[in-house]
């Protein structure tokens, strides 16, 4: 796990070219000063850039605003394997990249049988969402109806988040309404939702870093359908 939040930072600076830019260049004018300036005026501007460095860091770190915030729709129950994925890789991802997520499976203070409740925070982080997105494998294909009764433990809310999202909250467009679909599945091409299908070939860690790029490139693009409407 340690490892994979290792990678997920340094492919995180990758994309962040013009911040390190930035960085080296504060660090480069005190390295400079020193072959104009006394040693002890040299130590005293090296550390105050030191400590303007740290703050500026920590400022960016503390303020910096959330990208955009996905709403993960999947059942736990019937499709385990991705329920392991979204948390050892996913959620991993979406945090390195500062995307906020919304899972209300992680909301364990939500009693597990009070269907009101769950159906009431499912409504409310629907709408604050920007992108709904769900995992589609052979047992969780579109269209196939399970019901709530069959499950022993967690109740599935998967059709409920579904008819909300579509119904009542604008989630009707390949830029705000996206699927995984693992190997293995045939799916008609649909004009309102974009598939991002799972390569076998390819890592977790290079699928999870697809997922956001494509995710992104689909979020900046209903931004500029806004901005142009």
């Amino acid at each position: 796990m340690k490892n994979y939040r290792i990678k997920y930072f340094f492919a995180y600076l990758k994309q962040q070219k013009n911040l390190i830019l930035f960085y080296l260049l504060i660090i480069s004018i005190p390295i400079t000063a020193l072959f104009f300036v006394e040693i002890k005026v040299m130590r005293i501007i090296t550390i105050s850039f030191i400590i303007f460095l740290l703050l500026l860091f920590s400022l960016s770190v503390i303020f910096r605003k959330k990208k955009f915030k996905v709403y993960l729709s999947f059942s736990e129950i019937r499709i385990p394997q991705w329920a392991r994925y979204i948390t050892n890789y996913l959620k991993l991802a979406f945090k390195a990249f500062n995307i906020d997520y919304y899972d209300f499976r992680e909301y364990k203070r939500i009693n597990i049988y009070d269907e009101r409740a769950i159906c009431n925070a499912i409504y409310k982080n629907l709408s604050n969402s920007d992108i709904f997105l769900r995992f589609i494998d052979k047992n969780l294909e579109p269209y196939r109806i399970s019901h709530a009764d069959d499950f022993n433990e967690w109740l599935d809310y998967s059709e409920y988040e579904i008819n909300v999202s579509y119904d009542e909250f604008g989630f009707i467009n390949p830029y705000n309404r996206v699927q995984i679909v693992a190997p293995g599945i045939g799916l008609a091409p649909m004009n309102h939702i974009h598939s991002i299908f799972v390569d076998p070939q390819e890592s977790e860690f290079d699928f999870a870093l697809r997922v956001i790029e494509e995710l992104t490139a689909g979020y900046k693009e209903l931004q500029n359908i806004k901005r142009r409407g």
